[in-house]
């Protein structure tokens, strides 16, 4: 194994254990995990670790609600990938330790967002009939996402279109898969709860800081480091 892959390795598992029931122990995992990706400085010259490749994440649905596509934007964004989704994936392509590492983001804000939902819907909803928890919560994880969405513009540049091209033609020619755009998604304002409901999301999302340490502007071939802070109900 080679010292980036060494690398790659201790980077997942601090992230793995950023999942960690335990707040403490999650932060530190988390914390060691961006130390690591800042001291490496990680960049394009490194031998074999910036070819374009793809990082696949089951999400579970047949077919991808609004707010997990968005987030999945956010996401890629914040690592100069492109997101994609087939049925029940959502693929991140893009230079391969960003596009390793957008993967295990995506999986720990999806299960943020989710353990959000479910407290939000215990919490401020809890004797609504089966169907409005279903409406509403919808609605709580669009505006999750719309936060979320929102602190990655203020500092991630947006990649090319050819370099879009390019993401695309890799898993359409190396993976051969037929893939659609993750793209981000308008909410419809309701009068059913459903905008209360968003601004309690968007309330939580934007706590929820996906941080670049470099402006990709500025190094766009330097690997961005991550921090993510569990939004509090």
């Amino acid at each position: 194994m080679s010292n980036n892959d060494k690398l790659m390795e201790r980077i997942r598992k601090c992230l793995a254990l950023s999942e960690s029931a335990n707040e403490h122990e999650a932060a530190a995992a988390m914390r060691q995990a961006r130390k690591l990706m800042e001291k490496a400085g990680l960049t394009a010259s490194d031998v074999g670790l910036f070819e374009i490749t793809d990082q696949q994440v089951d999400v579970g649905y047949s077919r991808l609600p609004s707010w997990a596509a968005n987030l999945s934007v956010a996401v890629a964004q914040a690592f100069a990938c492109t997101a994609f989704h087939g049925q029940r994936q959502v693929s991140f392509v893009g230079p391969s330790a960003c596009a390793d590492v957008a993967g295990y983001c995506f999986e720990i804000l999806l299960r943020q967002l989710k353990k959000a939902r479910k407290e939000f819907i215990e919490s401020r909803i809890p004797f609504a009939p089966p169907g409005k928890k279903r409406t509403l919560g919808h609605a709580f994880c669009f505006g999750w996402s719309q936060g979320i969405s929102k602190t990655v513009q203020s500092y991630a540049a947006a990649i090319t279109e050819q370099q879009r091209d390019s993401h695309k033609d890799y898993l359409q020619k190396v993976r051969n898969k037929e893939v659609g755009d993750s793209k981000r998604r308008r909410f419809q304002t309701r009068d059913d709860g459903s905008s209360w409901a968003a601004s309690n999301g968007l309330a939580q999302g934007a706590k929820v800081d996906i941080h670049q340490g470099v402006a990709a502007s500025s190094q766009p071939d330097r690997l961005s480091h991550l921090a993510t802070e569990e939004a509090q109900p």
